[in-house]
């Protein structure tokens, strides 16, 4: 009884190429001459690459969380400066203030230090 033929999209897929060759030609001193192709080679190369592609996006995802963590404290260092900042500008206003404060009572004690020298004058 004769085989009934299988298309090829009825066969079961290959999921590596290990073990699977083709032919093809190479040009040795001007003349084409048939060789076999070990597609194990194609399949390792392959491999690597989806390794290599890991390893790549490991390290892009390493490099940002690493830019987040900086950002992130970039932002913590930011926010305490402009507190000292903004505890500065208020330590200069007090002490402003109370250099107002001390000029005032300067003013007012010689002034009360001069009615005194003129009392005493007078008596």
């Amino acid at each position: 009884m004769p085989k009934e033929p299988i298309k090829i999209s009825e066969l079961t897929p290959a999921t590596s190429l290990t073990g699977f060759s083709t032919i093809g030609y190479k040009i040795v001193e001007g003349k084409k001459t048939s060789v076999k192709l070990d597609l194990s080679y194609v399949q390792e190369a392959y491999e690597k690459t989806v390794d290599a592609t890991e390893k790549a996006n490991e390290a892009i995802a390493n490099t940002n969380k690493a830019k987040e963590e900086a950002n992130a404290k970039m932002e913590q260092i930011e926010q305490e400066a402009n507190q000292k900042i903004a505890d500065l500008t208020t330590f200069e206003t007090t002490a402003k203030e109370q250099e107002a404060d001390r000029v005032d009572a300067e003013k007012k004690r010689k002034a009360e230090e001069g009615i005194r020298k003129t009392d005493e004058a007078a008596r």
